[in-house]
C-alpha cells in the first residue's frame, strides 16, 4: 500500500535530500514529503531560503521526540500513542508547519486526556496557538470541575504566569456560578 512505501521510505531515509537539525541531531527528510505535507515547509522550499540552499534546516523550538514525531506523521499519517504533553508538543508543531490534519488528531488525544492536572497546560496552549473549540472545551471544563482545579496548588502558580487567561477565566466562572444560582 501507499502507506506502507512511504512508511518504509521514512524508516530507510533512501534518497533523502534534506536535513532536519534538532539539538545537533540531523533527521533525514525529503522536500518532496515535506511540502506536500505542510504549506511551510513548502514555502520555505520553493524561495532561495538558506536552508534550501545547504540542505539542512535549523529546528530550534521543537525536542528530538516532537520532531520523529512530526516527521512520523507526515510520512505516515500515524501519530504514536503519547501522554498529554507529548501531544500538547505535537500539537504546536502541527500548527507552526501548518498539518491541519495532525493538528485534528492531536485535538482529538488532547480532549480524551483533559484531567484536572492537565487542564491549565491545555488551555494556555489553545490559547497561544488561538485553537478556539480546544480552549473553549478546557474552559468549559474548568468552569464544571473548579472547585477542585481552584483549590490545586498549582492553580496559584499558574494564574502567575498566565494572568490575562486567569482572569478570562474567573470572569467566565463568575457568569456561570450567577447563572447557577439564577436557576
Amino acid at each position: 500500500s501507499l502507506q506502507h512505501d512511504f512508511r518504509e521510505l521514512f524508516l530507510s531515509k533512501k534518497h533523502s535530500d534534506v536535513k532536519l537539525r534538532v539539538n545537533n541531531i540531523d533527521f533525514l527528510a525529503h522536500k518532496a514529503v515535506l511540502a506536500s505535507r505542510s504549506p511551510v515547509f513548502s514555502a520555505m522550499f520553493d524561495q532561495d531560503m538558506l536552508e534550501n540552499q545547504s540542505g539542512i534546516v535549523q529546528i530550534k523550538d521543537l525536542n528530538e521526540k516532537t520532531l520523529q514525531n512530526l516527521l512520523k506523521f507526515m510520512y505516515t499519517d500515524v501519530v504514536n500513542e503519547m501522554d498529554c504533553e507529548g501531544t500538547l508538543n505535537i500539537l504546536l508543531a502541527a500548527d507552526k508547519y501548518q498539518v491541519s490534519n495532525l493538528k485534528d488528531k492531536c485535538t482529538s488525544k488532547i480532549l480524551s486526556l483533559l484531567s484536572e492536572e492537565n487542564v491549565c497546560e491545555v488551555i494556555t496552549v489553545a490559547d497561544m496557538i488561538n485553537h478556539e473549540s480546544l480552549k473553549t472545551f478546557a474552559l468549559n471544563f474548568i468552569l464544571e470541575n473548579a472547585s477542585k482545579i481552584l483549590s490545586a496548588p498549582n492553580w496559584c502558580l499558574w494564574v502567575e504566569e498566565n494572568m490575562k487567561l486567569a482572569t478570562e477565566i474567573l470572569v467566565k466562572l463568575s457568569k456561570y456560578l450567577k447563572h447557577d444560582n439564577n436557576d
